[in-house]
């Protein structure tokens, strides 16, 4: 190999492990927000000032909002339902940096007392490493999303089932947040909820 062909190699290893390790280090510049609007029948999801999405709040449903180490899990839910189908709805987001093994759990507190339809869910994010679209590994009675590199906000809406013992009686259920960074950090967050069901 001759002295011009070892430059052109070794300037193609420097751009290429810069690259890298910019990519590493390089993760979303936007901020993601939500809040509801002035009339609490939407919930609004901004990335900068600008509107990327909003779900519906109806009259028959609330929102509980849980925050840990700048994490954010909201759950959109009926508190009460004379059916046993519901829908529910649940929006994440995790502060600055880079995240993997960013995983988002629905069940019920009592195994086997609901089921739940395939979920739906959009991401948002102007990271170079922007996530893409979840793994479902969920099972009847379990959403279970994996979601990939560079993942930190999203939304996901799904149905729940409630079973036929669910009829005059009130079911908890838990969503989860888990997710780790190349820092070191590890968040996870919690929301529990439940709903009374009159008898159907």
């Amino acid at each position: 190999m001759n002295k011009w062909s070892k430059v052109l190699l070794l300037t193609f290893f420097i751009g290429l492990i810069g690259s890298v390790a910019g990519g590493i280090e390089w993760h979303q510049t936007t901020d993601f927000s939500i809040y509801e609007d002035e009339n609490e029948d939407e919930l609004i999801m901004e990335l900068g000032d600008e509107p990327v999405d909003s779900i519906e709040i109806a009259d028959t449903q609330t929102m509980t909002t849980t925050e840990r180490d700048d994490a954010v899990l909201a759950t959109i839910h009926p508190p009460e339902s004379s059916v046993p189908a519901t829908r529910l709805s649940v929006v994440w987001s995790l502060p600055e940096g880079l995240w993997y093994d960013v995983q988002l759990v629905i069940e019920p507190a009592k195994a086997d007392s609901a089921s739940f339809s395939d979920p739906v869910t959009n991401t948002y994010s102007d990271a170079r490493f922007s996530g893409g679209e979840p793994n479902d590994v969920s099972t009847n009675s379990q959403i279970f999303l994996d979601f990939p590199l560079g993942s930190d906000h999203a939304a996901t809406a799904t149905l729940i089932q409630a079973q036929q013992a669910a009829s005059n009686e009130t079911i908890e259920y838990e969503t989860r947040l888990t997710a780790h960074s190349l820092t070191g950090e590890s968040i996870e967050v919690t929301s529990p909820f439940e709903i009374e069901y009159s008898q159907f």
